[in-house]
């Protein structure tokens, strides 16, 4: 306990004789499930009686619940708001192959599965070409996690076409923007409306920029504008 009011909060608030001791934590602010809201340092002003006697019970305590500690839900948890929050993965999956040099896709969606995420931003991403005997990677990633996916064209490339891909767990996500980068390599963004598990839109996108400064930044301001 703090015994000079004045010095500890810089103010004369609370006008107490010396010898008066209130069991109440240093910080009284706690946002309950109730809305109660206890601003002990803020702005409180008591009127005390002139010959400064506290009709109090026990001692000059305040009769606080359970022996003076407040009765917060679930063992002195605060009892916030559930919150409405997006789980995100970024992956460069080297279209599918793996440091062992294998073509697997099913590793990739089982690393995605165990994250449980919202959406998934895929880069280097093939869809029927030559080297990945054909696959359309971006479908069967989004099929094999239970995802809708969305794929966007970089380059053309060995027959088919490499870019980015993007898998969202809501059903009705849609397409809203695929617009060419630039760089060395040309590059794309790839952009969807998705939906939260509570319900709230949002935008999410994906790129993969030029390893050139210059164009990295030319792309940033593609994106900005």
């Amino acid at each position: 306990m703090f015994n000079n009011y004045n010095n500890y909060y810089g103010q004369d608030a609370y006008s107490m004789p010396n010898n008066y001791n209130y069991n109440m934590p240093i910080n009284l602010n706690y946002n309950m499930s109730n809305n109660y809201n206890y601003n002990i340092a803020n702005n409180y002003n008591y009127n005390m009686p002139n010959n400064n006697n506290y009709n109090q019970p026990n001692n000059n305590n305040y009769n606080m619940p359970n022996n003076n500690n407040y009765s917060m839900p679930n063992n002195n948890n605060y009892n916030y708001a559930k919150e409405d929050i997006i789980t995100v993965i970024t992956y460069n999956i080297r279209h599918g192959v793996g440091l062992d040099n294998k073509l697997d896709l099913e590793k990739i969606a089982n690393v995605v599965k165990a994250e449980n995420p919202d959406v998934v931003a895929f880069q280097e991403v093939d869809v029927k070409t030559k080297r990945t005997r054909r696959l359309d990677e971006s479908k069967i990633l989004g099929d094999l996690a239970g995802f809708k996916s969305f794929f966007g064209k970089s380059i053309p490339y060995g027959g088919g076409e490499y870019g980015n891909s993007i898998i969202a767990r809501d059903r009705n996500a849609v397409l809203i923007n695929h617009f060419p980068l630039p760089g060395k390599e040309p590059r794309c963004l790839l952009a969807i409306q998705s939906r939260t598990k509570m319900g709230t839109p949002f935008v999410f996108a994906c790129t993969h920029l030029c390893l050139d400064e210059t164009n990295r930044i030319k792309s940033t301001e593609i994106i900005n504008n």
